[in-house]
């Protein structure tokens, strides 16, 4: 059990795990689970109503807490679904055609039709940090935005996307989709929403979630923006002063409407794709969260990270993956440097070794055999993939846990 609790000022983590359906929608599962899920299970359908549910696992104290709710809770909403007559998986690719699915309606989807109909095939998995000084969540925001395009390399696993030829899918020849669906759903926003800043203090980033919201409201007034403008009049969203937190739509960003349980800053790492396992979500969280234990006890400067880096890095990890290298910085040799410090952080930590130990396996195979999508990609070139029914029934079977 990690020591030291008390005194961690990492106090709270959480994911958001946007889970991939076929067979029930995600609307009916949203609505049945709390009649006939235990445990209870926090979920939501922001945007693709049919092929994507959000599981929220919040709340946890450290990363054993979030990683023992993580397999806890994965496998119940796949009991759940199966039980409805469907089928979870894995991977940030929706493998149905959304072509003619009316997204969810909230705020964002009123304010741009396009940004939302531009998520409607793709899932993720979140992690948020609440950490209790602003000093240290400034930094970690900082960090993280540095480290963007090894989360992309990393996590890559949405290569292949629907399509109505005779396999059912479409190989993008891209190791992650995700960034790019960012760049045609911000189109018709300012820059300044897809361009990370680094910042240097709370008052900063209000200060830029000030810029950006007059950048809306303009676009808004010219009619350059493809809202809703009917429903955005009826419901008195056109005259907003200040864009939500949500609505700011950074790879990571700082969430200062989740502030409470004993945080007083609260970060969002949204840029991953979703791994195709639940070993590979453990991982990922491994990772992320054992460099923010590293950074709040030595600090960023200690860590390996990209300088300058901006969204077209972000683009070119999306295309290249791990081989992709960055102004002289090779994208594999920095992940792997990264997770030295992570595991170190962990194990130092008190965290248990066994346990590490497996998410260094999984890191290692990451790094030596290439991403989820290289994988995916490697079954469909030897012919063991050949149709979409059966990349959904392999992912299905990749999110089960191991033995």
């Amino acid at each position: 059990m990690p020591n030291a609790l008390a005194q961690r000022k990492v106090a709270i983590v959480s994911n958001e795990l946007e889970i991939n359906l076929r067979g029930i929608s995600a609307d009916r599962v949203v609505a049945l689970a709390p009649r006939i899920t235990w445990p209870p299970l926090n979920l939501a359908s922001e945007v693709n109503p049919r092929d994507v549910v959000e599981l929220r696992v919040s709340f946890a104290k450290d990363l054993s807490e979030l990683n023992q709710r993580l397999m806890t809770y994965v496998p119940a909403l796949t009991s759940l679904v199966n039980s409805l007559g469907g089928v979870t998986y894995g991977g940030s690719s929706v493998l149905s055609d959304t072509s003619d699915l009316q997204p969810t309606i909230y705020r964002t989807t009123l304010l741009s039709q396009q940004f939302a109909r531009s998520f409607m095939d793709i899932s993720s998995q979140q992690i948020v940090l609440g950490v209790t000084s602003d000093r240290l969540g400034i930094e970690l925001h900082n960090f993280f935005r540095d480290i963007g395009p090894v989360l992309v390399a990393l996590t890559a696993s949405s290569r292949f996307e629907s399509s109505n030829n005779s396999s059912g899918f479409n190989d993008s020849g891209l190791e992650s989709r995700r960034m790019g669906k960012y760049e045609e759903g911000l189109a018709r926003y300012p820059r300044s929403t897809i361009e990370v800043p680094r910042l240097e203090s709370t008052d900063h980033y209000e200060d830029h979630r000030k810029i950006i919201s007059d950048q809306v409201k303009l676009n808004l007034s010219r009619g350059t923006m493809d809202a809703n403008y009917s429903i955005l009049s009826s419901s008195g969203h056109s005259t907003f002063d200040l864009l939500a937190p949500h609505q700011i739509f950074w790879h990571v960003r700082p969430r200062p409407d989740l502030a409470g349980y004993g945080t007083s800053f609260v970060l969002e790492v949204r840029s991953p794709d979703l791994p195709t396992t639940i070993i590979g979500m453990q991982t990922l969280n491994a990772f992320v969260i054992g460099l923010a234990y590293h950074i709040e006890k030595y600090g960023a400067d200690s860590l390996p990270r990209l300088q300058d880096t901006d969204f077209r890095d972000m683009i070119l990890a999306s295309k290249s993956g791990l081989n992709t290298r960055i102004s002289g910085s090779d994208l594999r040799t920095m992940a792997a440097e990264l997770w030295i410090h992570a595991e170190s952080a962990l194990i130092s930590g008190g965290y248990d070794r066994h346990t590490i130990h497996q998410y260094s396996a999984e890191m290692g195979a990451l790094l030596e055999h290439g991403s989820y999508s290289q994988h995916l990609a490697t079954m469909v070139r030897e012919g063991h993939i050949t149709h979409s029914t059966e990349m959904v029934n392999t992912l299905a079977r990749s999110l089960r846990p191991s033995p």
